[in-house]
């Protein structure tokens, strides 16, 4: 993915940048004659809806009697209120579910007293009281900060965002989604990269080709497992500017309709996905893009699944990675193990990959709306929990899924493992014809004119080190070590930053998405980061075969 940001998000929507379509009277029209069984009148402040699946009447009371504010008008809280209820319905939420988001968004706007900043600690106490359970109390932060991103024209202070998103993010991380560690997610972007490259029968094609799709498509775009299995067969369309794919959006719906997004892909992807058109069809119309012909039966056999999917990738791993690669699966294994490069630790899931383009987004610089959006999120503040992600799972060997260089390589079971794993040359030894050694202080420097591109030595192509350069020095090498790693969590921490400004003020224009000021912040901070993941790399390459002959003083 470039930083050019060619991915197109015109055409998407969420519930932030959706605008209120025609009156509050015809919306709630259009609903009843939808046939939902709603009792409303715009002007009445109490609705009732009945929910038939659980035959039971719900109402919500839109009304604020005991509440009154100087700074704002109550008809306006009502307004708004109303508004995101009528959209909550048009987008299918349950019913019981919408009705609760909504009195609790009305219990925040009373006890914050319209978010007046002399009422936040009072707010703080009663809206996120202590007895709740963690996520109890992220969830009800969740909701509030849905609804404020809704309200695009309500001025919040940051002292509020600020609390609100602490509890969001705060209360998340214990239940923050566990990762594979970059060097298993290596190991199977090679397999697949190797595999998929190799001459196949079409049983062989039919049976795996939906997992190339998967690795390829969801980590570069950030839809759901359940929406990646929901793709329809005529999901690309072509216009001037190149393929769209149909990306259906599902979460929470009450009647499981489907709502869809188009997104701009690559020609590389909508080539694959038209080769596997051509040949399922061939076989069986399906109403899905992926089918069935080799994974477990079906109720409806047109249909593909996530149970089908889950059963794939478990197959690919069985008899793809472990049988036909030799690898070594050892999660969830008590047995003892030796050291190994072929082995793997924890499988990939199949959400997993929607959090690696998270994760790559954010490390393109792209401004977090564009990710909210492209990732379907109800509000753009969904993405803060994935902000834990980037500093737990980030490290100096995501640089080889971020440079995606070439690797040519031809069997896995040969010599490519034996010493170093997922290594690019970055010539760590000395080359017998290497002519030039200029004496460094440690080391020495293999270019005759000296034109150094870097402030340090150790950061340069032409720097090299020797046995006795690293044994005498080991101190002083580790010391720089432990500096490029500092440098790259100040890096981070940058980046996060600002993701966490454009977060807060999405809604001000200085740090909105059209902003080319604050986009222009976003992809160097992200560079930056690249370029620090890249120089610790380098650096521990150089190190780690004399780290592995156990040579260290």
């Amino acid at each position: 993915m470039e930083n050019n940001h060619s991915l197109d998000f015109s055409s998407t929507s969420t519930h932030f940048n959706e605008s209120l379509r025609g009156t509050l009277q015809d919306r709630i029209n259009s609903l009843k004659d939808a046939g939902v069984n709603l009792t409303a009148a715009a002007s009445d402040n109490r609705w009732n809806i009945y929910d038939e699946y659980f035959s039971q009447s719900n109402y919500v009371d839109f009304s604020f009697d005991s509440f009154a504010s100087k700074k704002f008008d109550t008809n306006q809280f009502i307004l708004l209120l109303k508004s995101w209820f009528i959209l909550l319905l048009e987008n299918n939420y349950s019913f019981r579910y919408l009705v609760n988001k909504v009195r609790r968004a009305k219990d925040a706007l009373i006890l914050s007293k319209g978010f007046n900043l002399e009422a936040i600690d009072e707010f703080e106490l009663n809206y996120f009281f202590k007895d709740l359970r963690p996520n109890s109390l992220q969830r009800k932060a969740s909701l509030l900060l849905e609804f404020l991103d809704f309200c695009q024209d309500l001025i919040v202070p940051e002292e509020y965002l600020e609390l609100i998103l602490r509890y969001y993010q705060t209360h998340n991380s214990p239940a923050i989604r566990k990762l594979p560690s970059s060097h298993d997610v290596l190991k199977f972007s090679l397999i697949v990269e190797v595999y998929f490259s190799s001459e196949h029968t079409d049983k062989e094609y039919l049976d795996y080709y939906p997992i190339y799709l998967w690795w390829n498509l969801t980590n570069i775009i950030p839809i759901r497992i359940s929406e990646f299995c929901n793709l329809q067969f005529d999901c690309l369309t072509l216009n001037k500017e190149g393929y769209f794919l149909a990306l259906p959006r599902s979460k929470y719906l009450r009647n499981r309709k489907i709502n869809y997004d188009k997104v701009l892909i690559s020609n590389k992807i909508a080539k694959s996905i038209k080769l596997y058109q051509q040949k399922i069809y061939s076989i069986k119309p399906t109403k899905t893009l992926l089918q069935t012909y080799s994974t477990t039966q079906n109720v409806k056999p047109e249909v593909f699944n996530y149970s089908n999917f889950k059963n794939l990738l478990n197959k690919f791993y069985n008899e793809i990675v472990c049988e036909k690669y030799g690898f070594k699966l050892l999660e969830n294994s008590s047995e003892l193990y030796t050291q190994s490069p072929y082995n793997i630790f924890r499988k990939i899931r199949p959400n997993d990959t929607r959090h690696f383009a998270f994760l790559n987004l954010m490390l393109q610089g792209y401004h977090p709306s564009e990710i909210a959006r492209l990732g379907g999120h109800n509000s753009i503040y969904s993405q803060m929990a994935y902000h834990n992600h980037l500093e737990y799972w980030i490290d100096s060997d995501l640089i080889k899924l971020l440079t995606n260089q070439k690797r040519h390589i031809g069997d896995l079971s040969n010599e490519f493992f034996k010493e170093i794993i997922f290594k690019n040359a970055m010539n760590t030894t000395m080359d017998v014809s290497e002519v030039v050694k200029i004496p460094l202080e440690i080391g020495y420097c293999i270019d005759p004119l000296q034109d150094c591109p870097v402030d340090e030595h150790y950061l340069c192509k032409h720097w090299r080190i020797t046995l006795d350069d690293y044994q005498n020095h080991y101190d002083k090498l580790q010391n720089i070590i432990d500096n490029q790693e500092s440098i790259l969590k100040l890096c981070i921490d940058k980046l996060l930053a600002l993701h966490k400004t454009g977060l807060i003020h999405h809604k001000n224009d200085v740090f909105d998405e059209t902003n080319s000021q604050f986009n222009y912040q976003l992809v160097k901070s992200s560079k930056e980061v690249k370029d620090a993941l890249y120089q610790l790399a380098k650096l521990k390459e150089r190190f780690e075969v004399y780290e592995k002959s156990g040579t260290q003083t």
